[in-house]
């Protein structure tokens, strides 16, 4: 305690009493004293200069490195996911509430073929069994996208729960079985869902399986919204459709209009380290390489649009064909990226943030990425 207070007026004797010392023994005639008075102002100095040092570099130690609200145009460093942080984010994609438009366009077809006319029931299911992770697993032993019990899965004919056609085709039937077993009561063949017939048969729905009926109806709500404007049906295998869909989730806008001196007309959204980024377009990975300012930089094109985008960590190859919706990458901070005017040197959760530029092929230049809805719920 005693050594602690003395560190810590140190300083504040050194500043104070230093110059009036040296001043006082410097008036003396003997060199003896004049060279402790020398002394006494060098130190006076050291311990200025020092206790000025220390002040500054506690600022800048204390100051908030993750937010990227000032992101500037140059970067530098470069910063991967680590092994962790990318399977958390595929874990993630549960929360995302965004449908990978492949497993979309595969329920629309395996419930045609089932004659099952309320696929949206279905995606509801799956949005809260599973978030969509084909490879949910529960405590129970329920597996992937519908999480469907072992016993279930063997009588509605999967041999593989896991792979999703197999499972999403027993979703239906299961859901099927029951809603005719309840004479088309979707809350209690919901419910029944959740808790198995025979609970429900025997001692009623519990809290649980009523809370579990109220969260399927409000997505499958949801979808249904979804479907009647258009926004689900439109996705599909080979589809060059022009329309933009969402990039996040959840973002914050982190930078207007900017990159015009090297040729884009691009904005920053944020959603975290980690988040994960999803196509907004269906078509293809054109590129994907690190300029000369170390940015990883990913190309989507189509017939419609050419979409760049810098900075993630990214899943998908050259080559791919890429849906509306599909996983391609996670939010990250490599290359040159600021926050709060300074530079980031690829440090963990500085700067991480998305840069995205549009070009339109039918309008031959770039165009304002803030007319399309690059996340479904962005903050501006």
């Amino acid at each position: 305690m005693v050594l602690q207070c003395l560190l810590n007026f140190t300083p504040f004797l050194l500043a104070v009493l230093g110059p009036r010392i040296a001043i006082k023994l410097f008036m003396r005639s003997s060199p003896l004293l004049q060279r402790v008075a020398l002394a006494a102002w060098r130190t006076w100095v050291v311990g200025l200069i020092l206790t000025i040092m220390v002040m500054v570099g506690g600022v800048l130690w204390n100051a908030p490195f993750n937010s990227s609200i000032d992101q500037k145009n140059i970067f530098f460093g470069s910063a991967k996911n680590s092994a962790a942080q990318q399977q958390a984010a595929v874990a993630r994609i549960s929360a995302s509430g965004v449908a990978p438009a492949n497993y979309l366009q595969m329920v629309y077809a395996i419930a045609a073929e089932e004659n099952f006319y309320d696929p949206e029931l279905i995606m509801g299911i799956i949005q809260q069994e599973s978030r969509w992770d084909p490879n949910a697993t529960s405590p129970s032993g329920a597996m992937g996208l519908t999480q469907l019990m072992p016993l279930t899965a063997q009588d509605m004919g999967v041999a593989n729960a896991y792979d999703p056609e197999q499972n999403i085709r027993g979703g239906i039937k299961y859901i099927k079985f029951l809603l005719n077993r309840y004479n088309g009561d979707v809350e209690r063949a919901v419910m029944a869902y959740h808790a198995g017939p025979g609970t429900i048969e025997s001692s009623g729905p519990r809290p649980i399986d009523q809370y579990y009926a109220t969260m399927v109806l409000g997505y499958y709500e949801d979808y249904e919204a979804k479907a009647s404007m258009g926004q689900l049906l439109h996705v599909g295998v080979g589809s060059e459709s022009c329309e933009i869909g969402p990039l996040y989730e959840y973002a914050v806008l982190t930078q207007g209009i900017h990159g015009r001196d090297y040729g884009h007309q691009a904005v920053d959204l944020r959603g975290g380290p980690g988040t994960p980024l999803y196509s907004p377009i269906t078509g293809e990975i054109t590129d994907i390489y690190i300029d000369g300012l170390n940015n990883t930089v990913m190309v989507i094109e189509n017939g419609c649009w050419t979409i760049t985008l810098m900075h993630g960590d990214w899943k998908a190859k050259i080559g791919d064909q890429v849906q509306q919706g599909d996983l391609i990458g996670w939010e990250d901070n490599n290359g040159n990226t600021w926050s709060n005017g300074r530079p980031c040197y690829g440090r963990d959760g500085c700067g991480d943030h998305t840069h995205i530029n549009i070009y339109s092929k039918d309008q031959a230049r770039n165009v304002d990425p803030l007319q399309f809805n690059l996340a479904v719920h962005l903050t501006r």
